[in-house]
């Protein structure tokens, strides 16, 4: 809910593992269901699908957490970027690579 008692989004289970959409005026970027041998994901972002690609966020990862999302709020929430996610071991060996996801303004 909002300060002012209004219904902000509701929440539906998402079906996939990544995910990046805009929610309240922020850059909302999730993901769900990775193997069990992840401890931390990367997200990178880059204006162009082939790159090059600027590391965004880091963020150790627990397959017990379930569902994580975070919110960012930057200048760029006009500008369509592309988006995509590293899943990686205790060894920092990438495991699965999801996207690139395009978030249009």
């Amino acid at each position: 809910y909002r300060p002012d008692g209004t219904i902000s989004y509701t929440y539906a289970p998402r079906a996939e593992n990544f995910w990046v959409i805009y929610r309240d005026q922020a850059i909302e970027i999730g993901w769900q269901n990775l193997d069990a041998s992840v401890t931390n994901v990367i997200v990178y972002r880059s204006a162009l699908e082939a790159g090059p690609w600027s590391q965004l966020l880091k963020h150790q990862y627990s397959s017990s957490s379930g569902p994580t999302a975070i919110r960012i709020t930057d200048d760029t929430i006009n500008d369509p970027y592309y988006y995509k996610m590293e899943a990686r071991d205790s060894a920092n060996a990438v495991l699965t690579t999801y996207g690139p996801v395009l978030l249009s303004p």
